[in-house]
């Protein structure tokens, strides 16, 4: 993984080993960046939970002069019901947004439910400034077990904001099993941008705030296969992609699941070279 100079070294990480062993020390040392067209995509294997969370680490785009442009976003993750990746087929995308230059960039959650209908835009909490170029560590929370379901974003350890919404309908659309796990990809209508982002965590449970402040541990980050302090959910890991540091992992082909559910993703670049391999060598 890439370091940020001022804040995190991510490149020499330690982990906990909960056989008693003490501190040992692991490698990660790489990253996935996105150029507009690149997009990680795979099958899940089950059904949209009711109830997950989300942890990664990304440094985004700044988004903050976009010229007067309308509609500028950058997806980060979602998961939809078909390999082709438009809103009707979606069932949640995490993305930033900006609608216009006048505008302050926000984190979005955009939902559908079970019925198909659109259950809720969250245009959430503006975007803090030192988000941007900066890597961060991220969770997002999604409890869709009841009509009036919530949202909670943590940065860094900490509650950014939360929302409680209201839907006509209980969980996400959703199939069986033909379900479709994606990391960055580009809708047309929109304008993506690069994106790095690495160690990515999808569970079925939801993380409280003391797992999230262990998982966040004083910006190093941690093996989410480990439990730490208050971070015991590794066993509710339902994908665990390291981008770049996983057994396998290949631009272009492959990204491993390194939770052991064999949610493997494939990698697409739909022209050029859009997904950059990166090492602590070239961060800037």
């Amino acid at each position: 993984m890439l370091s940020n100079n001022a804040q995190i070294s991510l490149n020499d990480a330690y982990i906990y080993a909960p056989d008693g062993g003490g501190d040992v020390e692991w490698s990660n040392t790489k990253s996935w960046g996105f150029q507009s067209n690149g997009s990680c995509k795979g099958l899940t294997g089950i059904a949209v939970p009711n109830i997950m969370s989300f942890s990664f680490w990304a440094k985004i785009p700044d988004r903050a002069n976009t010229g007067g442009a309308i509609r500028k976003s950058c997806y980060l993750f979602g998961l939809s019901k078909s390999s082709n990746l438009n809103w009707s087929n979606m069932s949640l995308r995490f993305d930033t947004w900006q609608y216009a230059s006048s505008n302050n960039p926000v984190f979005a959650v955009r939902t559908k439910n079970s019925s198909g209908s659109t259950s809720g835009y969250w245009y959430g909490p503006t975007i803090p400034s030192d988000c941007f170029l900066n890597w961060k560590h991220y969770v997002l929370t999604c409890d869709f077990s009841t009509t009036s379901f919530a949202y909670e974003l943590y940065i860094d350890g900490v509650l950014l904001a939360d929302r409680i919404r209201s839907s006509s309908a209980v969980g996400l659309q959703s199939n069986t099993s033909t379900n479709y796990l994606y990391i960055h990809t580009l809708d047309s209508i929109e304008n993506d941008e690069w994106l790095y982002i690495d160690e990515i965590g999808w569970y079925n449970s939801i993380l409280p705030q003391s797992a999230v402040t262990s998982l966040y541990n004083n910006g190093v980050p941690h093996d989410l296969t480990e439990n730490l302090g208050d971070y015991t959910q590794s066993s509710n890991l339902l994908g665990y992609y390291r981008m770049g540091d996983g057994v396998g992992d290949s631009i272009g082909t492959k990204l491993n699941d390194e939770s052991g559910n064999n949610r493997d993703l494939d990698t697409h670049t739909d022209s050029g070279v859009s997904i950059i391999e990166a090492g602590p060598a070239s961060n800037g």
